[in-house]
Protein backbone atom coordinates (compact mmCIF):
# COMPACT_ATOMS: atom_id res chain seq x y z
CA UNK A 1 0.00 0.00 0.00
CA UNK A 2 1.40 3.30 -1.02
CA UNK A 3 1.63 6.15 1.26
CA UNK A 4 0.34 8.75 -1.38
CA UNK A 5 -2.22 6.52 -2.16
CA UNK A 6 -3.95 4.76 0.25
CA UNK A 7 -7.45 5.56 0.19
CA UNK A 8 -7.83 3.41 -2.52
CA UNK A 9 -7.80 0.41 -0.09
CA UNK A 10 -9.51 1.37 2.67
CA UNK A 11 -12.79 1.01 3.48
CA UNK A 12 -14.67 4.07 3.52
CA UNK A 13 -15.78 4.18 6.74
CA UNK A 14 -12.77 3.40 8.32
CA UNK A 15 -10.95 6.44 5.66
CA UNK A 16 -13.58 8.61 6.71
CA UNK A 17 -13.09 8.36 10.60
CA UNK A 18 -9.22 8.12 10.07
CA UNK A 19 -9.19 11.58 8.30
CA UNK A 20 -11.82 13.16 11.02
CA UNK A 21 -9.20 11.97 13.83
CA UNK A 22 -6.22 13.46 11.67
CA UNK A 23 -7.87 16.86 11.03
CA UNK A 24 -9.97 16.97 14.60
CA UNK A 25 -6.16 17.08 15.67
CA UNK A 26 -6.47 13.82 17.73
CA UNK A 27 -2.90 13.17 16.99
CA UNK A 28 -0.94 14.23 20.01
CA UNK A 29 2.46 13.10 19.33
CA UNK A 30 4.11 12.22 16.13
CA UNK A 31 7.99 11.45 15.68
CA UNK A 32 9.82 9.94 13.63
CA UNK A 33 11.80 7.10 15.12
CA UNK A 34 14.22 6.23 11.96
CA UNK A 35 14.72 7.26 8.47
CA UNK A 36 11.47 5.67 7.64
CA UNK A 37 9.58 4.81 10.62
CA UNK A 38 7.07 7.15 12.83
CA UNK A 39 5.53 7.00 16.02
CA UNK A 40 2.23 8.22 16.90
CA UNK A 41 -0.21 9.00 19.89
CA UNK A 42 -3.73 9.21 19.13
CA UNK A 43 -6.17 10.37 21.94
CA UNK A 44 -9.64 9.31 21.10
CA UNK A 45 -11.68 7.48 23.60
CA UNK A 46 -8.74 6.38 24.91
CA UNK A 47 -4.99 6.82 24.22
CA UNK A 48 -3.54 4.40 21.48
CA UNK A 49 -0.18 4.20 20.05
CA UNK A 50 0.71 3.48 16.37
CA UNK A 51 3.60 2.53 14.38
CA UNK A 52 4.09 2.77 10.75
CA UNK A 53 7.46 1.97 8.56
CA UNK A 54 7.83 2.65 4.84
CA UNK A 55 9.96 1.02 2.20
CA UNK A 56 9.95 3.52 -1.05
CA UNK A 57 7.12 4.94 0.22
CA UNK A 58 5.20 1.76 0.56
CA UNK A 59 3.72 0.99 4.12
CA UNK A 60 5.67 -2.32 5.11
CA UNK A 61 4.56 -2.49 9.00
CA UNK A 62 1.43 -0.58 10.58
CA UNK A 63 0.37 -1.64 13.53
CA UNK A 64 -2.04 0.08 16.57
CA UNK A 65 -2.73 -1.35 19.61
CA UNK A 66 -6.29 -0.44 20.02
CA UNK A 67 -8.11 -3.80 19.70
CA UNK A 68 -9.65 -3.64 16.11
CA UNK A 69 -8.66 -6.27 13.86
CA UNK A 70 -7.36 -4.71 10.63
CA UNK A 71 -6.43 -1.22 9.85
CA UNK A 72 -7.91 0.73 12.44
CA UNK A 73 -8.55 4.42 12.07
CA UNK A 74 -5.96 5.66 13.96
CA UNK A 75 -3.26 4.33 11.84
CA UNK A 76 -5.35 5.81 8.75
CA UNK A 77 -5.05 9.10 10.58
CA UNK A 78 -1.56 9.03 10.89
CA UNK A 79 -0.49 7.86 7.47
CA UNK A 80 -2.27 11.38 6.95
CA UNK A 81 -0.42 13.58 9.13
CA UNK A 82 2.73 11.12 7.28
CA UNK A 83 1.85 11.95 3.75
CA UNK A 84 1.87 15.61 4.67
CA UNK A 85 5.19 15.29 6.42
CA UNK A 86 6.62 13.72 3.51
CA UNK A 87 5.39 16.13 0.74
CA UNK A 88 6.31 19.18 2.69
CA UNK A 89 8.95 21.60 0.55
CA UNK A 90 12.22 20.64 2.01
CA UNK A 91 13.38 23.79 3.83
CA UNK A 92 16.57 26.22 2.62
CA UNK A 93 19.74 24.27 2.39
CA UNK A 94 22.33 26.35 4.85
CA UNK A 95 25.10 23.35 4.16
CA UNK A 96 26.64 26.13 1.88
CA UNK A 97 26.80 28.72 4.64
CA UNK A 98 28.29 26.69 7.31
CA UNK A 99 30.99 25.03 4.69
CA UNK A 100 33.75 28.13 5.92
CA UNK A 101 32.93 27.79 9.75
CA UNK A 102 35.76 25.43 11.13
CA UNK A 103 34.55 22.18 13.30
CA UNK A 104 34.87 23.81 17.21
CA UNK A 105 33.01 27.21 16.09
CA UNK A 106 30.13 24.93 14.57
CA UNK A 107 30.13 22.56 17.52
CA UNK A 108 29.95 26.01 19.62
CA UNK A 109 26.83 27.12 17.68
CA UNK A 110 24.96 23.61 17.61
CA UNK A 111 25.34 23.70 21.76
CA UNK A 112 24.10 27.46 21.79
CA UNK A 113 21.20 25.92 19.78
CA UNK A 114 20.47 22.77 21.17
CA UNK A 115 20.36 24.79 24.98
CA UNK A 116 17.87 27.21 23.60
CA UNK A 117 15.48 24.62 21.63
CA UNK A 118 13.55 21.75 23.53
CA UNK A 119 12.91 19.87 20.39
CA UNK A 120 16.76 20.08 19.76
CA UNK A 121 17.70 18.94 23.25
CA UNK A 122 14.88 15.98 22.80
CA UNK A 123 16.78 14.86 19.32
CA UNK A 124 20.27 15.46 20.70
CA UNK A 125 19.17 13.84 24.02
CA UNK A 126 21.89 10.72 25.68
CA UNK A 127 21.35 7.39 23.88
CA UNK A 128 19.06 6.46 26.66
CA UNK A 129 16.12 8.30 25.66
CA UNK A 130 16.28 6.38 22.45
CA UNK A 131 16.34 3.19 24.36
CA UNK A 132 13.32 4.83 26.38
CA UNK A 133 11.66 5.56 22.88
CA UNK A 134 12.65 1.60 21.44
CA UNK A 135 11.06 0.20 24.77
CA UNK A 136 7.82 2.13 24.53
CA UNK A 137 7.42 1.11 20.93
CA UNK A 138 8.47 -2.08 21.48
CA UNK A 139 5.80 -2.07 24.32
CA UNK A 140 2.96 -1.06 21.89
CA UNK A 141 3.99 -3.62 19.31
CA UNK A 142 3.54 -6.30 21.87
CA UNK A 143 0.22 -4.74 22.85
CA UNK A 144 -1.35 -4.42 19.41
CA UNK A 145 -0.15 -8.35 18.32
CA UNK A 146 -1.14 -9.56 21.23
CA UNK A 147 -4.59 -8.66 21.28
CA UNK A 148 -4.91 -9.06 17.59
CA UNK A 149 -3.96 -12.91 18.60
CA UNK A 150 -5.89 -13.27 21.68
CA UNK A 151 -8.74 -11.75 19.64
CA UNK A 152 -8.58 -14.33 16.60
CA UNK A 153 -8.18 -17.06 19.44
CA UNK A 154 -11.83 -15.68 20.88
CA UNK A 155 -13.27 -16.02 17.59
CA UNK A 156 -11.94 -19.59 17.19
CA UNK A 157 -11.66 -21.32 20.16
CA UNK A 158 -8.88 -24.00 18.40
CA UNK A 159 -5.80 -24.89 20.35
CA UNK A 160 -3.91 -23.97 17.25
CA UNK A 161 -4.56 -20.00 17.91
CA UNK A 162 -3.71 -20.62 21.55
CA UNK A 163 -0.39 -21.86 20.29
CA UNK A 164 0.15 -18.45 18.49
CA UNK A 165 -0.80 -16.72 21.62
CA UNK A 166 2.16 -18.86 23.63
CA UNK A 167 4.53 -18.70 20.55
CA UNK A 168 4.29 -14.68 20.50
CA UNK A 169 4.54 -14.58 24.36
CA UNK A 170 7.59 -16.55 24.35
CA UNK A 171 8.79 -14.26 21.71
CA UNK A 172 8.01 -11.09 24.10
CA UNK A 173 10.12 -12.76 26.63
CA UNK A 174 13.02 -13.59 24.26
CA UNK A 175 13.11 -10.08 23.45
CA UNK A 176 12.69 -8.23 26.74
CA UNK A 177 15.88 -10.49 28.09
CA UNK A 178 17.85 -9.97 24.96
CA UNK A 179 16.90 -5.94 24.26
CA UNK A 180 16.71 -4.79 27.79
CA UNK A 181 18.54 -6.70 30.26
CA UNK A 182 19.66 -3.47 31.75
CA UNK A 183 16.14 -1.98 32.03
CA UNK A 184 14.01 -4.27 34.26
CA UNK A 185 11.21 -2.05 34.45
CA UNK A 186 10.54 -2.63 30.37
CA UNK A 187 11.28 -6.37 31.48
CA UNK A 188 8.29 -6.36 33.93
CA UNK A 189 5.94 -3.96 31.94
CA UNK A 190 6.10 -6.69 28.94
CA UNK A 191 5.42 -9.42 31.30
CA UNK A 192 2.75 -7.65 33.18
CA UNK A 193 1.13 -6.81 29.96
CA UNK A 194 0.95 -10.84 29.01
CA UNK A 195 -0.64 -11.29 32.32
CA UNK A 196 -3.13 -8.08 32.16
CA UNK A 197 -3.92 -10.00 28.45
CA UNK A 198 -4.09 -13.41 29.23
CA UNK A 199 -6.41 -13.12 31.69
CA UNK A 200 -9.43 -12.41 29.21
CA UNK A 201 -9.12 -15.85 27.91
CA UNK A 202 -8.49 -17.68 31.42
CA UNK A 203 -12.07 -19.62 31.32
CA UNK A 204 -11.54 -20.44 27.94
CA UNK A 205 -8.01 -21.18 27.46
CA UNK A 206 -7.13 -24.97 27.34
CA UNK A 207 -5.60 -25.17 30.87
CA UNK A 208 -2.15 -26.78 30.31
CA UNK A 209 -1.45 -24.65 27.87
CA UNK A 210 -2.61 -21.24 29.99
CA UNK A 211 -0.49 -22.75 33.18
CA UNK A 212 2.87 -23.47 31.26
CA UNK A 213 2.47 -20.06 29.53
CA UNK A 214 1.54 -18.22 33.06
CA UNK A 215 4.83 -20.46 34.56
CA UNK A 216 6.73 -18.52 31.93
CA UNK A 217 5.84 -15.42 32.52
CA UNK A 218 5.92 -15.47 35.84
CA UNK A 219 9.42 -17.37 36.15
CA UNK A 220 10.97 -15.00 33.67
CA UNK A 221 9.26 -11.76 35.92
CA UNK A 222 10.64 -13.14 39.09
CA UNK A 223 13.75 -13.49 37.23
CA UNK A 224 14.30 -10.24 35.98
CA UNK A 225 13.83 -9.09 39.91
CA UNK A 226 16.36 -11.68 41.08
CA UNK A 227 19.09 -9.68 38.78
CA UNK A 228 17.71 -6.42 41.06
CA UNK A 229 20.72 -5.84 43.46
CA UNK A 230 21.45 -2.07 44.33
CA UNK A 231 19.28 -0.07 46.78
CA UNK A 232 18.28 2.59 44.42
CA UNK A 233 17.21 0.34 41.31
CA UNK A 234 15.46 -1.83 43.91
CA UNK A 235 13.42 1.06 45.14
CA UNK A 236 12.40 2.40 41.61
CA UNK A 237 11.16 -0.88 40.75
CA UNK A 238 9.35 -1.42 44.41
CA UNK A 239 7.74 2.01 43.53
CA UNK A 240 6.73 0.59 39.89
CA UNK A 241 5.16 -2.43 41.04
CA UNK A 242 2.98 -1.09 43.83
CA UNK A 243 1.70 1.94 41.45
CA UNK A 244 1.01 -0.98 38.99
CA UNK A 245 -0.89 -2.71 41.96
CA UNK A 246 -3.39 -0.57 42.87
CA UNK A 247 -3.70 0.41 39.61
CA UNK A 248 -4.45 -2.94 38.60
CA UNK A 249 -6.43 -4.04 41.60
CA UNK A 250 -9.04 -1.09 41.05
CA UNK A 251 -9.21 -2.15 37.29
CA UNK A 252 -9.87 -5.95 38.53
CA UNK A 253 -6.95 -6.96 36.20
CA UNK A 254 -4.05 -9.31 37.77
CA UNK A 255 -2.25 -7.72 40.36
CA UNK A 256 -1.37 -10.34 43.60
CA UNK A 257 1.77 -10.81 41.68
CA UNK A 258 2.89 -7.65 41.40
CA UNK A 259 2.96 -6.96 45.52
CA UNK A 260 4.58 -10.32 45.32
CA UNK A 261 7.34 -8.90 43.28
CA UNK A 262 7.51 -5.89 45.88
CA UNK A 263 7.62 -8.48 48.36
CA UNK A 264 10.58 -10.56 47.07
CA UNK A 265 12.91 -7.31 46.63
CA UNK A 266 11.84 -5.65 49.68
CA UNK A 267 15.05 -6.76 52.06
CA UNK A 268 16.96 -4.75 49.16
CA UNK A 269 14.84 -1.75 48.71
CA UNK A 270 13.35 -1.52 52.51
CA UNK A 271 9.97 -0.61 51.47
CA UNK A 272 8.54 -2.67 54.25
CA UNK A 273 6.51 0.15 55.12
CA UNK A 274 5.51 1.50 51.68
CA UNK A 275 4.08 -2.21 50.91
CA UNK A 276 2.09 -2.37 54.09
CA UNK A 277 0.83 0.99 52.96
CA UNK A 278 -0.11 -0.06 49.67
CA UNK A 279 -1.79 -3.24 51.30
CA UNK A 280 -3.95 -1.43 54.10
CA UNK A 281 -5.07 0.63 51.20
CA UNK A 282 -6.19 -1.98 49.13
CA UNK A 283 -7.76 -4.00 51.74
CA UNK A 284 -10.20 -1.33 51.91
CA UNK A 285 -11.36 -0.46 48.42
CA UNK A 286 -11.64 -4.38 47.48
CA UNK A 287 -12.58 -5.60 50.53
CA UNK A 288 -10.09 -7.83 50.35
CA UNK A 289 -8.80 -8.13 54.00
CA UNK A 290 -7.79 -11.83 54.01
CA UNK A 291 -5.42 -11.86 50.98
CA UNK A 292 -3.95 -8.46 52.29
CA UNK A 293 -3.48 -10.34 55.63
CA UNK A 294 -1.68 -13.34 53.87
CA UNK A 295 0.66 -10.69 51.40
CA UNK A 296 1.34 -9.01 54.86
CA UNK A 297 2.41 -11.94 56.43
CA UNK A 298 4.94 -13.24 53.42
CA UNK A 299 5.85 -9.91 53.76
CA UNK A 300 6.79 -10.18 57.47
CA UNK A 301 8.58 -13.14 56.53
CA UNK A 302 10.77 -11.64 54.65
CA UNK A 303 11.81 -8.49 56.25
CA UNK A 304 9.61 -8.27 59.79
CA UNK A 305 11.27 -8.62 63.05
CA UNK A 306 10.82 -11.14 65.28
CA UNK A 307 8.07 -9.06 67.66
CA UNK A 308 5.99 -8.28 64.28
CA UNK A 309 5.90 -12.00 63.45
CA UNK A 310 5.04 -13.31 66.53
CA UNK A 311 2.24 -10.78 67.26
CA UNK A 312 0.96 -11.94 64.14
CA UNK A 313 0.83 -15.88 64.39
CA UNK A 314 -0.88 -14.78 67.98
CA UNK A 315 -3.56 -13.05 66.54
CA UNK A 316 -6.92 -13.91 67.17
CA UNK A 317 -9.13 -16.17 64.95
CA UNK A 318 -6.94 -15.20 61.72
CA UNK A 319 -8.70 -16.30 58.63
CA UNK A 320 -8.38 -19.42 57.27
CA UNK A 321 -5.63 -19.16 54.38
CA UNK A 322 -3.88 -17.01 57.08
CA UNK A 323 -4.05 -19.38 59.16
CA UNK A 324 -2.94 -21.96 57.08
CA UNK A 325 0.03 -19.42 56.15
CA UNK A 326 0.57 -19.21 59.89
CA UNK A 327 0.45 -22.82 60.60
CA UNK A 328 3.53 -23.41 57.78
CA UNK A 329 5.48 -21.09 58.84
CA UNK A 330 5.33 -22.14 62.66
CA UNK A 331 6.27 -25.89 61.54
CA UNK A 332 8.92 -24.84 59.20
CA UNK A 333 10.72 -22.91 62.03
CA UNK A 334 9.99 -25.50 64.78
CA UNK A 335 7.61 -22.97 66.70
CA UNK A 336 5.07 -26.25 67.34
CA UNK A 337 3.57 -25.07 70.07
CA UNK A 338 2.39 -22.23 68.27
CA UNK A 339 1.60 -24.72 65.04
CA UNK A 340 -0.55 -27.17 67.32
CA UNK A 341 -2.59 -24.26 69.41
CA UNK A 342 -3.41 -22.39 65.51
CA UNK A 343 -4.34 -26.27 64.31
CA UNK A 344 -6.35 -26.84 67.41
CA UNK A 345 -8.20 -23.36 67.37
CA UNK A 346 -9.16 -23.81 63.61
CA UNK A 347 -10.43 -27.18 64.30
CA UNK A 348 -12.81 -25.42 67.50
CA UNK A 349 -13.56 -22.57 65.72
CA UNK A 350 -15.11 -24.47 62.13
CA UNK A 351 -15.04 -27.93 63.02
CA UNK A 352 -17.39 -28.20 59.72
CA UNK A 353 -14.49 -26.35 57.10
CA UNK A 354 -13.23 -28.32 54.62
CA UNK A 355 -9.77 -27.08 56.28
CA UNK A 356 -9.95 -29.32 59.01
CA UNK A 357 -8.81 -32.57 57.69
CA UNK A 358 -5.50 -29.99 56.84
CA UNK A 359 -5.14 -29.15 60.05
CA UNK A 360 -5.17 -32.52 61.15
CA UNK A 361 -2.65 -33.38 59.18
CA UNK A 362 -0.55 -30.58 59.85
CA UNK A 363 -0.96 -30.89 63.56
CA UNK A 364 -0.29 -34.96 63.20
CA UNK A 365 3.17 -34.11 61.38
CA UNK A 366 3.79 -31.70 64.06
CA UNK A 367 3.38 -34.50 66.85
CA UNK A 368 5.62 -36.91 64.29
CA UNK A 369 8.36 -34.12 64.26
CA UNK A 370 8.20 -34.34 68.30
CA UNK A 371 7.87 -37.97 68.31
CA UNK A 372 4.81 -38.28 70.02
CA UNK A 373 3.27 -41.30 69.23
CA UNK A 374 0.14 -41.28 71.23
CA UNK A 375 -0.51 -38.01 69.32
CA UNK A 376 0.05 -39.99 66.55
CA UNK A 377 -2.25 -42.71 66.74
CA UNK A 378 -5.21 -40.39 67.92
CA UNK A 379 -4.92 -37.57 65.35
CA UNK A 380 -4.46 -40.80 62.63
CA UNK A 381 -7.75 -42.21 63.96
CA UNK A 382 -9.82 -39.33 63.68
CA UNK A 383 -8.52 -38.99 59.51
CA UNK A 384 -8.99 -42.57 59.05
CA UNK A 385 -12.61 -42.09 59.62
CA UNK A 386 -12.80 -40.36 56.44
CA UNK A 387 -12.26 -43.66 54.62
CA UNK A 388 -8.83 -42.11 53.05
CA UNK A 389 -6.55 -45.11 51.71
CA UNK A 390 -3.41 -43.11 52.72
CA UNK A 391 -4.69 -42.37 56.47
CA UNK A 392 -6.13 -45.62 57.18
CA UNK A 393 -2.77 -46.77 56.01
CA UNK A 394 -0.53 -44.18 58.07
CA UNK A 395 -2.61 -45.70 61.20
CA UNK A 396 -2.13 -49.29 60.52
CA UNK A 397 1.63 -48.58 60.60
CA UNK A 398 1.68 -47.12 63.68
CA UNK A 399 0.40 -50.26 65.05
CA UNK A 400 3.03 -52.60 62.73
CA UNK A 401 4.28 -53.57 66.24
CA UNK A 402 1.63 -54.68 68.04
CA UNK A 403 -1.08 -56.72 65.92
CA UNK A 404 -3.44 -57.60 68.63
CA UNK A 405 -3.73 -53.63 69.66
CA UNK A 406 -4.05 -53.32 66.21
CA UNK A 407 -6.81 -55.78 65.68
CA UNK A 408 -8.67 -54.03 68.90
CA UNK A 409 -8.08 -50.77 66.80
CA UNK A 410 -8.88 -51.22 63.60
CA UNK A 411 -12.45 -53.05 64.90
CA UNK A 412 -13.37 -49.68 66.58
CA UNK A 413 -12.52 -47.89 63.13
CA UNK A 414 -14.94 -50.54 61.28
CA UNK A 415 -17.68 -50.06 64.08
CA UNK A 416 -17.40 -46.11 63.88
CA UNK A 417 -17.44 -46.20 60.00
CA UNK A 418 -20.82 -48.61 60.05
CA UNK A 419 -22.17 -46.02 61.54
CA UNK A 420 -21.74 -43.14 59.43
CA UNK A 421 -20.61 -44.94 55.88
CA UNK A 422 -22.06 -48.39 55.92
CA UNK A 423 -23.73 -48.20 52.22
CA UNK A 424 -20.71 -45.90 50.81
CA UNK A 425 -18.34 -47.13 48.16
CA UNK A 426 -15.26 -46.54 50.48
CA UNK A 427 -16.57 -48.57 53.72
CA UNK A 428 -16.10 -51.87 51.63
CA UNK A 429 -12.82 -50.66 50.77
CA UNK A 430 -11.46 -50.16 54.23
CA UNK A 431 -12.85 -53.63 55.10
CA UNK A 432 -10.74 -55.00 52.06
CA UNK A 433 -7.72 -53.05 53.66
CA UNK A 434 -8.35 -54.04 56.81
CA UNK A 435 -8.53 -57.54 56.03
CA UNK A 436 -11.94 -58.00 57.51
CA UNK A 437 -13.15 -60.45 55.61
CA UNK A 438 -16.23 -61.82 57.18
CA UNK A 439 -17.48 -58.21 57.29
CA UNK A 440 -16.90 -58.00 53.34
CA UNK A 441 -18.62 -61.28 52.97
CA UNK A 442 -21.48 -59.91 55.02
CA UNK A 443 -21.68 -56.96 52.70
CA UNK A 444 -21.99 -58.78 49.64
CA UNK A 445 -24.38 -61.07 50.81
CA UNK A 446 -26.39 -58.07 51.15
CA UNK A 447 -25.58 -55.91 47.67
CA UNK A 448 -24.85 -59.17 45.86
CA UNK A 449 -23.23 -56.84 42.78
CA UNK A 450 -20.45 -56.31 45.03
CA UNK A 451 -19.25 -59.74 44.69
CA UNK A 452 -17.60 -59.12 41.17
CA UNK A 453 -15.38 -56.33 43.04
CA UNK A 454 -14.42 -58.63 46.20
CA UNK A 455 -14.57 -62.31 44.47
CA UNK A 456 -10.96 -62.79 44.34
CA UNK A 457 -9.74 -60.88 47.70
CA UNK A 458 -12.41 -63.20 49.39
CA UNK A 459 -12.29 -66.84 47.80
CA UNK A 460 -9.06 -67.94 49.63
CA UNK A 461 -11.22 -67.21 53.03
CA UNK A 462 -14.50 -68.59 51.89
CA UNK A 463 -13.99 -70.50 48.58
CA UNK A 464 -17.94 -71.99 48.79
CA UNK A 465 -19.87 -68.82 49.82
CA UNK A 466 -18.02 -66.80 46.65
CA UNK A 467 -18.82 -69.76 44.49
CA UNK A 468 -22.53 -69.55 45.69
CA UNK A 469 -22.60 -65.38 45.36
CA UNK A 470 -21.70 -65.50 41.67
CA UNK A 471 -24.06 -68.36 40.36
CA UNK A 472 -26.79 -66.78 42.34
CA UNK A 473 -26.07 -62.97 40.92
CA UNK A 474 -25.58 -64.92 37.64
CA UNK A 475 -29.07 -66.65 37.93
CA UNK A 476 -30.67 -63.43 38.96
CA UNK A 477 -29.55 -61.76 35.89
CA UNK A 478 -30.41 -64.37 33.59
CA UNK A 479 -33.94 -63.43 34.24
CA UNK A 480 -34.23 -60.14 32.89
CA UNK A 481 -31.28 -60.49 30.34
CA UNK A 482 -32.53 -59.58 26.73
CA UNK A 483 -29.89 -57.86 24.44
CA UNK A 484 -26.21 -58.44 23.84
CA UNK A 485 -25.16 -56.14 26.78
CA UNK A 486 -27.04 -58.73 29.05
CA UNK A 487 -25.64 -61.61 27.69
CA UNK A 488 -22.37 -59.79 28.73
CA UNK A 489 -22.61 -59.83 31.74
CA UNK A 490 -23.94 -63.15 31.85
CA UNK A 491 -20.20 -64.42 30.20
CA UNK A 492 -18.02 -62.03 32.56
CA UNK A 493 -19.54 -63.85 34.84
CA UNK A 494 -18.70 -66.93 33.92
CA UNK A 495 -15.09 -65.66 33.33
CA UNK A 496 -14.64 -64.77 36.65
CA UNK A 497 -15.66 -68.24 37.92
CA UNK A 498 -13.10 -69.90 35.31
CA UNK A 499 -10.16 -67.38 36.49
CA UNK A 500 -11.07 -68.40 40.06
CA UNK A 501 -11.09 -72.23 39.40
CA UNK A 502 -14.65 -72.81 39.58
CA UNK A 503 -14.47 -74.30 36.21
CA UNK A 504 -16.99 -77.24 37.07
CA UNK A 505 -19.79 -74.42 38.06
CA UNK A 506 -18.77 -72.37 35.22
CA UNK A 507 -19.93 -75.43 32.56
CA UNK A 508 -22.77 -76.05 34.91
CA UNK A 509 -24.31 -72.70 34.27
CA UNK A 510 -23.16 -72.46 30.60
CA UNK A 511 -25.27 -75.86 30.06
CA UNK A 512 -28.41 -74.24 31.96
CA UNK A 513 -28.29 -71.19 29.70
CA UNK A 514 -27.93 -73.19 26.93
CA UNK A 515 -30.82 -75.29 27.45
CA UNK A 516 -33.36 -72.90 29.45
CA UNK A 517 -32.89 -69.66 26.85
CA UNK A 518 -32.71 -72.02 23.26
CA UNK A 519 -34.31 -69.30 21.20
CA UNK A 520 -31.42 -66.63 22.25
CA UNK A 521 -28.89 -66.70 19.51
CA UNK A 522 -27.07 -63.81 20.97
CA UNK A 523 -26.38 -65.59 23.91
CA UNK A 524 -25.62 -68.48 22.13
CA UNK A 525 -23.22 -66.92 20.19
CA UNK A 526 -21.35 -65.23 23.23
CA UNK A 527 -21.31 -67.93 25.08
CA UNK A 528 -19.22 -69.71 22.53
CA UNK A 529 -17.06 -67.02 22.46
CA UNK A 530 -16.06 -67.74 26.52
Amino acid sequence: MNIQQFEKQISKVILKRGKDYYENGSISELEQVAANAWRAKILGTNAYFVYVQLADEHITVSQCDCPFDGTCKHEVAVYFAIRKALNKKPATDYKAYFQHYEKQELVDILADLVAQDPALQKRFAPIKTKEKVNAELLIAQAKSKLLKLIGRYLRTYTDDAFQDVMAFIETVIDDSQAGFAKEPLVALELMTLCVEQLAGVQDDAPTWMYEQIEQDIFGHFSHVLGEVKTNDEAITVSNWLLKRFEKNAKGNLGHVFLVDGAIQISSISNAKYHIIDALGRYSRYTNQQELAQSLHFSLLMEVGTPEEITAFIHQEQPPVKLRNLLIDYCVREKRYEEALQLCADGIDTDASSHYRTRWLRQAYQVHKETNNIAAQRTIAFELALDCEMDDIERLKALYQKEPALWQEVSQDLVMMIEQTKSDSYYYTHVLELLEDWQRLLQYCQQHPQAILRYCQSLRPHYPEEVSHLLTQLLLEKSQRASNRSHYQELANIIERLLVLDYEQKANELIAYLRITYPRKTALHEILNQI
